[in-house]
Order: C-alpha cells, then sequence, then structure tokens
C-alpha cells in the first residue's frame, strides 16, 4: 500500500507532462511567417534658408563701441520686414558664457544687418541663423575680440 502511493503522487505529473508533450507534437501546426524588413522610401526634400556669406566690419572691436555684420541670404520671403516670414537672429556669447539675442534687420538696400555693441572685453562668439516659412538655416558661426576702451558704456 505504501508503494502505491508513492507512485500515485507522480500521476499527476507524468499527466501534466504527457499532455503538454502531445499538444507540442501534435495538432495544426501555426504558420510563421518572416519579419518583414523596412524598406525606406524618397522622402522630398526641403530647401532650407541658406546663409550665403556675413562681412563683418571689423574682427576687433573696443569695448561699448559697435561692429556690424552684413549678410547674403537665400530665403523666401514677400515682405522683409515682417518677422512671420523671414526673421534673422544673432546669439553673441560673451567669454563670462552669457548669451545675448539680437534680431537682425533688413536696411532697405538688398542686405541684411546685425549690429552688437559688446559690454565685455575678451573673446565672443556668435551664431547666425535665418528662419523662413520652410524652417531655420544652418548657423553661421563667428568670433570677435573685444579689446579696452575708454568709453563707459550706455
Amino acid at each position: 500500500m505504501n508503494k502505491t502511493r508513492g507512485r500515485l503522487k507522480f500521476l499527476p505529473f507524468l499527466v501534466l507532462i504527457s499532455i503538454l508533450f502531445l499538444t507540442a507534437c501534435g495538432g495544426s501546426q501555426i504558420p510563421v511567417e518572416p519579419t518583414r524588413v523596412p524598406t525606406s522610401t524618397a522622402t522630398a526634400q526641403v530647401d532650407l534658408p541658406v546663409i550665403h556669406s556675413v562681412e563683418v566690419d571689423r574682427n576687433e572691436v573696443p569695448r561699448y563701441e559697435s561692429m556690424e555684420l552684413t549678410l547674403a541670404i537665400e530665403a523666401e520671403y514677400s515682405n522683409p520686414y515682417d518677422a512671420r516670414e523671414v526673421e534673422l537672429e544673432g546669439i553673441f556669447t560673451g567669454p563670462n558664457g552669457n548669451a545675448m539675442t539680437l534680431p537682425g534687420f533688413w536696411d532697405g538696400e538688398g542686405s541684411w544687418k546685425i549690429r552688437f555693441t559688446p559690454s565685455q572685453e575678451g573673446l565672443w562668439t556668435y551664431s547666425l541663423t535665418v528662419t523662413d516659412v520652410r524652417g531655420n538655416s544652418l548657423p553661421h558661426l563667428g568670433e570677435l575680440t573685444v579689446t579696452p576702451s575708454e568709453l563707459q558704456g550706455w
């Protein structure tokens, strides 16, 4: 009787294993499809605005004196005075890491300009971008050196 009880303990386990084995080996097979590899589709290239050239009136500027950058750009707009259509922006970063954002403007004679008056001596960097209805241009990067001056500022 003791041997029979010991064998009966394994009976549910053997039945479960048998069911799993029969289920895995028999019955209908589920078809397996290979994973589809996505194909790239050509997208339309958007012509973004472009900064063709930047003329700096001077690369060394005395502190509190003004400098002017003149840009030749390519952008889509019908009114150069409407910032909703086209916008020129310059970000000037001083030696201490503080940044100043300045708007550019259309001079009415065929050029875009930004004027900047530095307030701190040392090396400044700038980034210029043009934005129109198509998006932002790649930035034009530059730097200038600010020298000591007798001017007292604003």
